[in-house]
């Protein structure tokens, strides 16, 4: 009203109105004008709110659903210096802008896709001389709150996982200020397979998951306690990693020093090549819909042969699947448990042919071991056949064979079967009652340790000859751990004036292998181990002369059963 002066760093917040009304004269300079009646001349003074460490990263899709969970009505302080600090003061690594008056906080985003930068021009309520996002667009930045990688051995991000109160990851080790590192120390240390981080502030751990189903990433996303730049789950959510633990794998991991190769041979006959007798799981996947009851009852007096035959398998793993679908599977080492589940099974309902077998196929397949057999008793193709590659690659990482059992014709199609037969070395057997036997008695067989699953005949036609025993020669590949470096040339004098190896290719916890390895990539052809942890390389030896043995036996920083030269000589080797 031409005497008054105010000041702040968000202003439109009653909005803009027609410059006729601010014509009251200033009292100090009559030549101007200086507002009206309850109206402000708002000018910027040319000071800018601090934004430091901000980063643009685009304009991005938004929903209901949220991609930047934490979503805050601004309002009239709606700026890019608000947001910044509204978001970072929580600790999370983005903030969003959007519709002009919305703070939106996260840390992640793009869930539903980036769009051009035009959509994210709304005018910013608290600055109209800024941009906004837009109507379901974010304008995203970073807020400068780093989160390191986490990097650590075995560590795989496997989804997030509905929980109950019957929980998932049975084992509850740390709640409070949990972050993912510590939850995965914690239950690697506990020799877990699995942990989930749930609500913020829980750590589960557990040897099997996914008991209650796969939920969206985007239910995971309460900020972890221990580092808010993170999500830990969220309620009654598992965030579900891999610790990398393995029982099995520890058992048969080399020794150190040792290196691990892959062998193939071939082998004819039918009978298991040595060293291949001991399998996983066998895992059993019943259709139990309606079109299934006439041939029930021999399938399940199939599997009692199979079971009480077993002589390979470690475990077993049976699922059953109707429609519409519901989990249901157990895993064991009783038969009795097995028989048990299968008499129980009712067969029931159905009405169209196809029918949910991947989801089954990928539930059993989850709780089975590695070098696993998979048997699906089925007369109906996938309704759920959007899966397929899903299941084969379940299938391939864990080298479980499928090995689909088809009576009737599939409803004329099952192709998705021969994707996870020929993903996994399996059979589909699209089967009549006689061959259905013959194809049952291979099975036995080959639980027995007398028959080898990956000699299974390809076709019907190639079965009487298995069953006589007569199979065509494949090739078995087999791991192995080689022995120590075969490729030692002695024992060398190294004079300082004139090195035999001028490149030092590293220092420290040094092993014969690694030392091989790094001037194997550096393309030389020999390598020289001094002192116990000093890795050396180059394309000629032995300029000072040979040693006695005796001289190198330091032993290797790395592994203490191999020797790495002494205080003045190499232990020279040809780069394997």
């Amino acid at each position: 009203i031409g005497k008054q002066c105010w000041c702040g760093n968000h202003y439109g917040r009653y909005g803009r109105r027609d410059k006729r009304e601010c014509r009251y004269q200033c009292r100090g300079d009559k030549t101007t004008y200086c507002g009206g009646s309850w109206r402000n001349d708002v000018y910027a003074t040319g000071l800018e709110e601090h934004a430091s460490g901000v980063t643009l990263l685009g304009c991005f899709r938004d929903n209901s659903k949220r991609d930047l969970p934490l979503v805050h009505g601004a309002g009239h302080r709606t700026t890019k210096a608000y947001c910044l600090k509204y978001c970072k003061s929580r600790g999370y690594r983005y903030f969003g802008l959007q519709a002009g008056s919305a703070c939106t906080c996260g840390n992640k985003y793009g869930s539903f896709g980036r769009v051009n930068a035009k959509q994210c021009r709304t005018r910013c309520r608290g600055d109209k001389r800024r941009t906004c996002g837009g109507s379901w667009r974010n304008s995203v930045y970073s807020t400068g709150i780093g989160s390191k990688p986490v990097r650590l051995p075995g560590l795989k991000h496997l989804g997030c996982y509905l929980d109950k109160s019957s929980r998932d990851l049975r084992k509850l080790v740390l709640s409070g200020s949990v972050t993912v590192p510590k939850c995965y120390k914690a239950c690697k240390a506990r020799k877990y397979r699995f942990f989930g981080v749930q609500n913020g502030y829980q750590c589960w751990c557990g040897n099997h998951y996914g008991r209650y189903r796969i939920r969206s990433n985007l239910e995971c996303r309460v900020q972890c306690r221990g580092d808010k730049s993170t999500y830990c789950g969220g309620a009654w959510r598992n965030n579900v990693f891999t610790t990398g633990y393995n029982p099995k794998a520890s058992v048969k991991t080399c020794p150190s020093g040792s290196k691990a190769k892959t062998v193939k041979r071939l082998v004819c006959g039918c009978a298991p090549a040595s060293g291949s007798q001991r399998l996983g799981s066998l895992v059993i996947v019943v259709d139990t819909t309606g079109s299934m009851s006439s041939v029930y009852k021999s399938v399940r007096r199939s599997i009692s042969r199979i079971l009480s035959a077993n002589r390979r398998f470690q475990n077993f793993v049976v699922s059953s699947y109707g429609d519409p679908y519901k989990r249901h599977v157990i895993r064991t080492k009783s038969i009795s448990r097995v028989q048990r589940f299968l008499n129980g099974l009712k067969i029931r309902g159905g009405g169209d042919c196809p029918e949910y077998s991947m989801s089954a196929v990928i539930d059993a397949a989850k709780l089975a071991d590695k070098d696993s057999v998979l048997l699906l008793f089925t007369d109906a193709s996938a309704k759920d056949r959007s899966l397929t590659s899903s299941a084969a690659k379940l299938l391939k990482s864990k080298r479980i064979r499928f090995i689909a059992i088809g009576s009737g014709r599939l409803c004329g199609r099952g192709a998705e079967y021969d994707v996870l037969a020929k993903n996994t070395g399996g059979l589909v057997a699209k089967l009549n009652r006689r061959v259905s036997d013959k194809v049952m008695k291979l099975i036995e067989l080959a639980a027995k340790g007398k028959m080898s699953f990956s000699a299974f005949p390809k076709n019907t036609r190639d079965l009487a000859n298995a069953l006589r025993g007569k199979c065509p020669c494949r090739t078995v590949t087999r791991h192995i751990c080689a022995m120590p470096h075969s490729a030692s040339l002695g024992c060398f004098l190294d004079d300082p004036k004139y090195p035999d190896f001028s490149v030092v290719a590293g220092r420290g916890k040094m092993t014969v292998w690694k030392c091989n390895n790094l001037c194997k990539a550096k393309k030389f052809s020999y390598f020289g181990l001094k002192n116990g942890s000093k890795c050396s390389c180059g394309d000629n030896y032995g300029n000072s002369g040979g040693a006695k043995e005796s001289k190198c036996n330091k032993r290797c920083s790395g592994n203490s059963k191999d020797k790495c030269g002494g205080t003045a000589t190499n232990s020279v080797y040809k780069v394997d």
